[in-house]
Order: structure tokens, then sequence, then C-alpha cells
């Protein structure tokens, strides 16, 4: 088992509202085309499927997984979790991905990497050295010493710095970069051109509004449009979306590496939209916003963490949807109500809007003028 590749999945989720359920239920979708694609690639011998969902054991049957059950007694740490597997099941070379990543990569991009890391002994091919959402490595044991990790942003920094493996950049496209950890990642997913069997079935199945995405899309392929984007958006992800975009663009970007590096945790985070936010009043300053630009992504995340604000799953994610009234935080609330108002198309969301977000939104741009 020395050479072999073993592709570990993460897919677990909350279904207490009909917001988080659409998360999880699109991310089960997703882990099922990924594993389907993996089983294309000769390089992977084993999946493991790490989740608190038997439905999704289930559904992913006719693919020959693993399943390693998360233990509803012990709080969930993801950096723990993932050595506990790679010991338990003696990975020597794990392919880490998470839930809702990979959702649009092929399987010729999947299949390139698992190769790259069966051939090698010293490995690191993260999607993102800063915020990981899929990272294969070698070797396994890597992953057993690191510091505590709650999530996977940070995982491929640490094998990186403390682990010193070498590193092996990706190219940064839509199937590298799009992850769906929210409501508006879903929205987006069903502009994308290499979806799964699963995801087409579970996406035909769901009713979204998507109407302030049509809005948006126009501007993109118009010269005389201005695109406002705010969060925390990767130079190399900007370039490629200025060398795509028709629109002229306003770029704030801001707190990258928010949670790898600790800052939100601590409460360090400082935004000057933030500040402006503070300074003008929420009605106020998207007003300011209509007079910047002609429509706007906003990496959400990003104002709440500059206003300590610990906003449960239910606001943020009925807050990417655009719907107040389901909102119990009334910053929040007032701030989604004024974005639903706004005199120009706004999106909200989290770090993939800005990322892989913003390939997929001028791909399907393009393709629908």
């Amino acid at each position: 088992m020395s050479d072999a590749v073993t592709l570990i999945i993460f897919s677990a989720g909350a279904m207490y509202d009909d917001a988080e359920r659409l998360v999880t239920q699109a991310r089960h979708a997703i882990t099922a085309d990924v594993v389907a694609r993996a089983r294309q690639v000769k390089a992977i011998e084993r999946i493991i499927v790490a989740t608190d969902s038997r439905e999704l054991v289930a559904s992913l049957q006719p693919y020959d997984v693993a399943a390693d059950y998360d233990d509803p007694a012990k709080p969930f740490a993801f950096g723990a979790r993932l050595a506990q597997i790679i010991v338990q099941y003696d990975v020597q070379k794990p392919f880490y991905i998470g839930g809702g990543a990979a959702a649009l990569l092929s399987a010729d991009e999947l299949g390139a990497m698992a190769e790259r890391l069966q051939a090698a002994d010293n490995i690191l091919i993260p999607n993102n050295l800063f915020s990981s959402d899929f990272v294969a490595f070698a070797p396994g044991r890597a992953a057993v010493g690191l510091p505590p990790l709650e999530t996977d942003n940070n995982l491929a920094f640490l094998l990186r710095f403390q682990e010193q493996l070498a590193f092996t950049p990706q190219p940064r496209t839509v199937g590298t970069q799009f992850d769906v950890d929210t409501p508006t990642d879903v929205l987006l997913l069903g502009y994308g051109k290499n979806l799964g069997e699963h995801t087409r079935r579970f996406l035909s199945g769901v009713t979204l509004d998507t109407s302030h995405i049509e809005r948006l899309l126009p501007h993109l392929t118009r010269h005389e449009s201005e695109l406002c984007v705010y969060g925390r958006v990767a130079a190399e992800v900007w370039l490629s979306f200025e060398r795509d975009a028709a629109c002229r663009t306003r770029l704030f970007s801001e707190e990258r590496g928010l949670l790898a590096s600790g800052r939100e945790a601590r409460g360090e985070a400082r935004s000057l939209l933030g500040f402006v936010f503070d300074a003008y009043g929420i009605e106020r300053s998207f007003a300011l916003l209509g007079e910047l630009g002609t429509a706007a992504l906003i990496d959400m995340r990003v104002l709440l963490a500059h206003r300590r604000l610990r906003a449960s799953a239910h606001d943020r994610f009925n807050a990417d949807l655009l719907r107040p009234e389901q909102i119990h935080d009334p910053w929040l609330r007032e701030f989604t109500q004024a974005a639903l108002r706004a005199p120009i198309p706004v999106i909200l969301g989290g770090h993939s809007l800005v990322c892989g977000g913003l390939y997929l939104l001028v791909e399907a741009a393009w393709r629908g003028k």
C-alpha cells in the first residue's frame, strides 16, 4: 500500500433548518460525484468517507467506499479526526477533500494530482496554500503531529511550514477553487459546466431564487458596467477575472487568511469597508456602493469578523439567501434588508464567492451572452 493513494472525504453537516439542509444535501451530492470520478482514477486505490450520515453512505454503495462514522459523543475537531483516520487505516499517501470541494473538478484533474502524489514521497498539493479545501500529501504521518485544527483551512499551511513538505502549486481554475460552504455557493453551483450526475439530480429537485444573480451576470460582459468586489480575494484569482470580464472593476481585498491566521478567533479582524458601514450606517453605505459600481459581490464573513459578530449558521445562511425575515440578529437582518433593497444587484456570500465564484460567474456570463 506504500504507493497507493487513499482518498479521504469529510462530508458531514447540519440539517437543523432548510438553509442548512440545502448546503448539507448539496455537499452530499458533490461527495457522491467526487467518489464516482475517483473510481475512474487508477492511482486511487482506497476511498474513505468520514461522515455522520448513513443516508450518504447508502448512496455510495455502488462505489466500494469505507465509511468511518463520526462519534456523536465527541466534539468534532478536524485535525484530530484526520489524524485518527490516517493512523487507523495506515494511510501513507492521503488525498483529503472536504465535502463541498471539487464539485467542478474533472476526473482528469483529479487523476493528474493523484498520479503526482503516487510518484512522490515528500509532496504537498493543495488547492490553496493559505485556505485549503483539498490537500494531497505525503507522507501521511505528517498530519499526525500538527497543532489542533478545528477546520481544514490551515492544513496545507501547516504541512508546508511546520512539516516542510515540498509544495506543488496547482493551476487556479474553477475546478480547483470552487467550494460549497454556503447557500450562495449552492446557487452558483447551478451555473457550473462540469456537474456530476448526483449534483444535477439534487439541483433539479430544489427551488432556488437566483434572480439577483441573473441581474448581476450581464454586467460582467458590458464595458460600461463597473463591478465592486469585496472580501478575501487572491491576486491570482483577480488577475484571471480582470482578463476575462469586460466590465470595469473595483477591488477591496481584505483579511486573506482570516480563519487560518486565527485573526477572527482572536477578534483582530479589521475592515475598511466595515469602518464605512460603522461610520455611515447600513442604508447609506449601500447607497454609496451604488455610486461606485453597477453591481457588487460581498464576502460578508469579513464584515461579520470586523464587528466581532458570531452569527449563527442559520443567520449567515439566510443572509446569503437574502431572507431577512428569517434572521434573528438585528444588525445582520438590517444589513440583508438593505442588500435586498440596494440600487444595484448584490450577491452576499463567503470566501468561495470571491474565489471560485469569480471564475464561475464570468464563465456563466459569457455563456449567457
